[in-house]
């Protein structure tokens, strides 16, 4: 599972799934059939405000660069993956963060609602 994070006008993240190239095709079908039929885009935006906030908090305290913003989301997108599994919402979430120029060069300041 991927996320993209969107800049102005409105900040936005956007899940979708990638199945690898290597796997099986029906098993492509069916992850894809699951995302869209289960709506999970839909159900994981309706979590992250509290992530993102949090997170706000945390870099608005600490002002770190661009680089080691990305290299702190980076690192937070791995132990994620590790924790939760690498398909999780959050790790989705901080990978596509780490991915974010817009975000990285103070698209966190912006109001997640």
């Amino acid at each position: 599972m991927f996320a993209r994070v969107a800049g102005p006008p409105k900040p936005s993240v956007i899940f979708h799934v990638a199945p690898p190239a290597d796997m099986p095709p029906v098993l492509a079908a069916r992850a894809r059939h699951h995302f869209a039929t289960l709506e999970l885009s839909g159900l994981y935006n309706s979590q992250i405000g509290n992530e993102l906030r949090s997170l706000g908090m945390t870099l608005a305290k600490h002002r770190l660069r661009p680089a080691e913003l990305r290299d702190h989301l980076q690192e937070t997108a791995e132990i994620k993956a590790a924790v939760e599994g690498r398909n999780s919402w959050k790790a989705a979430l901080y990978r596509g963060l780490v991915d974010s120029t817009w975000y990285l060069e103070g698209g966190w300041e912006e109001p997640w609602k």
